[in-house]
Formats: C-alpha cells, structure tokens, sequence
C-alpha cells in the first residue's frame, strides 16, 4: 500500500511538473504578437534600410539593430567580436581584354575565346586569375534531384552540354548539381548564336565572397568552339543525344578560365550571433541553431523605377529576421528556458550565394558537432493563413517531431505541408542547407513564393501579421521540442548519404 501511494505521488508531481512546464511555454509563447511583427518588419523592410544588399549601410544598420535587439533580450554574445561575426568580400568590375577561356583537346590543339564576343560570365563568384583543370563533359537534363557522379566531378571543370535552340536550361539546377559533386567551374555550351547574345551576365558590381560561394559559371559559344576544335564536336554531339544525364572524365582535355577584374573593393560584412544557455548540466554544450538572413537585393530586383527603386524585402526576409527576435524573447523566459542551448544565427549574404551561412559553417562559433539541429526561417508572413511548407521534414526524425506538435498545438491553427515545389530545389536554395551539409539535421520553414517575390512590391504593408504570430509560436514550440528532447535528432541513413558532405570546402 505504501508503495503505491508512493507511486500516485510521484506521478501527481510529475504531471504537475509537466502542466507548470507546458504553462512556462504558453507564457513564453504569448510574448509573439502581431503587433510586436509589425513594429519590427517595419523597422527591418524600412526604405532608410535601402534593401540591405551585401554589402550595404543598410545591411549595417540592420546588424546593429539586431545586436542591440539581443542585448536587450539577455541573450549572449556568441559571434567572434561581441554579437558580431564579420568575413571578407570583395565587389569587382570585369576587365574583359584581361578575360578568356582556353579550352585544348588530348593532341594539344588549343583555342582562346575572348570575353564578350565567345564567352560570358553567367553566373559571378569566385575565379582566380587563371584557373585550370581537367575537363568533365556532361550532358542532359538536370532535375530536382539529380544527383552528378563526384569521382567524374570533383575538382574538374565541368562543360554542360544542353539544346539551346529547344529551351534555355535551368542554370540553377545545373550549377547545384555541379556544386554538390565538387565542380570547379562550370562551362555552358550554348548552341544557339542568338541565345548566346541574348545573355547578359554580370560585368559590374559582381559581388565575391572570400573563401566560400558557389563555382563561377561561364557561357561559351559552341559554334567557336567546334570551329577551332572540330575534335570536340563528336564529342559534344554524344553528350547532347543522350536522354539520361551522363557525366564523363575527358582525359587529356583542359580548360584554363583567365577572368580579369578592373576594379576591385574589400568589405568585411556581419553575421549576428546570440546564445540563451540550457539548462541541463549535460545538454547545455549541445546547441539548436536557429537561423534567418537579414540581408536582401538593395535595389537588383523586378520593378525598380526612378520613383521606387528599394526593394525593401519585407517578406524576403524581414519576416525570418523579425522570427529570429520574436524567438530570442521566448527562449530567453528564464521559466522557458529549455535543456540544450539555443543559438541565434542572423547572416547575410543570403542572396549573393547562402553566404553568411556557409562562412559561419566553415567557422563556427561553438564546436559544429555540438550543434544537434537547425531551424531555417525565410518567407513567413505571406501566403496561406491556415499552414505553412515544412521543408526537410522527410530527411530526418525532425519530420515527426514537427508534425506532433503541430498536432498538439491545433488552437494555432497552422497545419504543415510538404515541399509544394520539388522542381525548384528550396532545400539547396537557403541557408539551412550549409548546416545539412556540416550533417546536422535542418527544418526549413517557409511560405514560399508569390508575385512579390524579389519585387520592389515586396513591402511591409502586404506582411500578414497576425497570421505569422501564430507560424512563430509553432516554431517556438517545435524548437522547444527539440531542445528539450534526451536525445539528438537522427538522420534517414540514405538522406545522410546524399547530403552531409563533411569536408573543410563546401563549394
């Protein structure tokens, strides 16, 4: 008899622990308002913020916002130079008469194509000087989960062979296909004279990233080149005829990539990092990293005119940045406070190529083994009212984890959605994806796309407010379901296999 009194007692005080615990939340989870979003949106997508562009003042004046926003929440410095984590970029003009690519074939037959009249720069990032490598000849048509075989990638120049004259190919899809197997370069083979004029990559104010970013992708006109090659035209002919994607070693064939620059500025750019310690003597040295950038397109969007030319990003992400501190206020409840530590990680450089992440996975500011999980937040206040796209949820245990407490938290009335646009590859597209690819588990929160995206019409006014209360909360409450959890979040073996690329250069 004794005994099982006992055990009612235990049980009566568990249950009530668990009922003062779950209050604590709800408390905690109340600090998220519409009127809090709002205030903040309209601060962050302000016109005196210019759009935030990496690098920008208004990216700056967004920082210290931010900073200052944490110290007044209690939490932590957790960058390298108080809230500040900052890296190096460089803003350069194209020189074309210093800018060339030369391909040479296995009989040492060679031939120089000057830039612009047989080579652009389509995509802008990171080419030294000269650069040269063997090839890989590849050929197809990309999708959303095609996978490029690294051992015929990796540390090769890749030369992408598609029908121009059918349909321009998804340069995105090509160029993280070509990233994730380790491509150096990436060369388009542009069969279609007419198309080759018609692109127009960058020449001013191409923006790099010092020691990280996506290969630079480089159009050349294939006429030129089987003109001065007429041994790579079989070649190129195969690849074009095949209906599956195939990539290949091209033994004895090289490509030298010589992009001169005119101009040539250093910046050095923000992160903001804060940390609200655990509570648990053990779990507190393992972390939830939470995640947001802060920065957006300055006045590089649709729709820019003499009478509006900010594009001030209120959606894209002035909704993710503002979740960061609606979150920071609820975790930093000393009665919420959870068992692991929650670290805050606002970056830039987002839309310049997930730059800002890839730097702070490359140097974080706590051990990268200890960080368990993250959450990725970008687009939350637009779309429908009634859910939101839980993006990663089928990769790791984190997809119950989700839905479960989207189940136990019906009053706020968001249910979860799986990724409603697989053929646009958002897992590769934001930030979670350099903390996926360091082998920590991510889910991605978004709402999405819609006409105002990278508008100048992407304004504060259009943010629904109240219904991004209710997204934050569920993520406040899934992001406690986490960090309270005994054990960490464990990959599906095959997604691991695909994904975790642990290696000290993510290209």
């Amino acid at each position: 008899m004794m005994r099982t009194l006992a055990l009612v007692a235990a049980t009566i005080l568990v249950s009530r622990a668990d009922a003062g615990a779950q209050a604590a939340a709800s408390r905690a989870a109340a600090t998220i308002t519409e009127s809090d979003i709002r205030r903040r949106i309209d601060i962050i997508a302000h016109d005196s913020m210019g759009g935030r562009d990496t690098p920008s003042s208004g990216l700056e004046s967004t920082a210290r916002y931010l900073a200052r926003e944490f110290e007044r929440i209690g939490l932590r410095p957790a960058g390298t130079d108080g809230y500040f984590q900052r890296y190096g970029i460089r803003i350069r003009t194209l020189d074309p008469a210093r800018s060339s690519l030369t391909i040479a074939d296995q009989a040492a037959t060679s031939a120089t194509f000057r830039f612009p009249v047989d080579a652009k720069l389509a995509f802008g990032a990171p080419v030294d000087t000269v650069t040269t490598r063997e090839l890989a000849l590849g050929g197809g048509t990309i999708g959303p989960s095609t996978e490029l075989d690294p051992a015929a990638v990796s540390g090769r120049i890749l030369y992408w062979v598609t029908d121009w004259r059918r349909q321009a190919p998804n340069v995105g899809q090509i160029l993280i296909a070509a990233a994730n197997a380790g491509a150096a370069l990436v060369v388009l083979s542009v069969n279609d004279d007419s198309a080759f004029a018609r692109l127009n990559g960058p020449t001013r104010g191409i923006a790099i990233a010092e020691s990280v970013g996506w290969p630079a992708v480089i159009a050349v006109r294939e006429s030129a080149v089987v003109t001065a090659i007429p041994a790579a035209q079989a070649s190129i002919d195969a690849a074009r005829s095949t209906r599956e994607v195939r990539v290949v070693p091209a033994p004895g064939w090289t490509i030298t990539a010589a992009v001169g620059f005119a101009e040539d500025r250093r910046h050095e750019v923000p992160n903001v990092v804060g940390m609200v310690p655990g509570t648990d003597p053990t779990l507190r040295g393992e972390y939830l990293a939470i995640s947001a950038h802060f920065d957006h397109v300055g006045s590089r969007c649709r729709g820019v005119t003499a009478a509006d030319s900010i594009c001030n990003g209120a959606d894209d992400n002035g909704s993710g940045t503002t979740a960061i501190l609606e979150l920071a206020e609820a975790f930093a409840n000393p009665a919420a406070r959870p068992k692991r530590s929650i670290l805050f990680v606002a970056v830039s450089g987002e839309e310049r190529g997930l730059w800002g992440s890839e730097y702070y996975a490359k140097h974080p500011t706590v051990p990268i083994d200890g960080i368990v999980a993250n959450i990725n937040m970008d687009h939350l206040g637009r779309n429908w009212r009634d859910s939101i796209v839980v993006i990663g949820r089928e990769h790791s245990d984190l997809g119950a984890t989700v839905d479960r407490v989207a189940v136990a938290n019906r009053d706020l009335g968001v249910g979860v959605l799986p990724d409603q646009w697989p053929d646009q590859r958002i897992y590769f597209r934001s930030d979670h994806y350099n903390f996926a690819r360091n082998g920590i588990p991510i889910l991605f929160f978004t709402n999405g796309f819609h006409p105002d995206y990278h508008a100048v019409t992407d304004s504060p006014d259009k943010i629904d407010a109240e219904k991004m209360a209710r997204v934050v909360r569920l993520i406040f409450q899934t992001g406690l379901a986490i960090a309270n959890h005994p054990e960490r979040p464990r990959w599906n073996p095959e997604s691991e296999r695909q994904i975790v690329r642990r290696r000290s250069t993510i290209p």
